[in-house]
């Protein structure tokens, strides 16, 4: 029996809509704080059986650097012109900003450049349509010592390893001999400031090698960060970044390991 397999299709298409749905819907505003964060996400799963491998994994922490998104001034204002481009200030301000503070299309825009640009310009042109309902949203700012302040907490803690020790933890220890083998890495790290403060959204991609000289496309997995203001995140010397961030790392080990082995109890 040949293992089904997964496809993106289905991620774009839910992507597209969720953002259609949101965004022609309501104008209503979100809370300060989150008290939990989204459920993750994995895409790109194409090659991944929806059984899964057929034993435990040896788990290796992957070496890429970590990409931070959304950290600078330059980054922030390109987001905000494209918004503006794409129909009348207000609304497409109200409409395109909203749009990337939504973490299924936020997580379009790591995985599909493409597709962010085709939602956003979508979003922005019904809140132009609108005329902007909700007067414009006041969208948050985010000053260069606190970005740079935040990204330093980012590159300082071992996200890499810290997944591979969670995930390897999670699972039986793997037969000897060359099983299959899974390479974590925490890839990227995107803010997202709004009104309220910041949330961050934290992009894992895994390799898996599932015999000697075979290995399947990369994975992608998702997980997001409550909102909190931007003082909370650096209180304490950042202490806040560094318990979130364990936390969505736990999260996104739980995730990976449904992914490539859902049958295990």
């Amino acid at each position: 029996m040949v293992p089904s397999k997964r496809t993106t299709a289905s991620l774009c298409g839910a992507l597209c809509l969720s953002a259609v749905t949101i965004f022609s819907g309501c104008a209503s505003k979100r809370p300060l704080t989150s008290p939990r964060m989204w459920q993750p996400q994995a895409s790109s799963l194409q090659d991944v059986p929806l059984t899964g491998l057929a034993q435990a994994p040896t788990v290796l922490a992957g070496e890429a650097p970590i990409q931070l998104v959304n950290f600078t001034q330059d980054e922030q204002t390109a987001i905000r012109d494209q918004a503006i481009s794409s129909g009348a200030a207000s609304g497409a301000v109200s409409g395109g900003l909203g749009a990337l503070s939504f973490p299924p299309v936020m997580a379009a825009c790591f995985i599909l450049p493409p597709l962010c640009v085709g939602v956003v310009g979508a979003s922005a042109g019904i809140g132009a349509a609108t005329g902007g309902a909700s007067g414009g949203a006041r969208v948050g700012e985010v000053s260069p010592e606190a970005s740079d302040r935040l990204g330093v907490h980012f590159r300082s803690y071992p996200s890499s390893s810290s997944l591979q020790r969670r995930l390897a933890e999670s699972l039986p220890a793997p037969e000897p001999g060359d099983g299959p083998r899974l390479i974590v890495n925490i890839a990227a790290v995107g803010m997202l400031p709004n009104e309220y403060g910041i949330r961050f959204v934290v992009k894992a991609e895994v390799r898996c090698q599932p015999s000697p000289g075979t290995e399947w496309a990369p994975s992608t997995h998702f997980v997001w960060l409550p909102v909190r203001p931007v003082k909370d995140w650096l209180a304490d010397d950042g202490k806040l970044v560094r318990n979130e961030y364990d936390e969505a790392i736990a999260t996104l080990a739980a995730n990976i390991r449904s992914v490539y082995l859902p049958t295990l109890p």
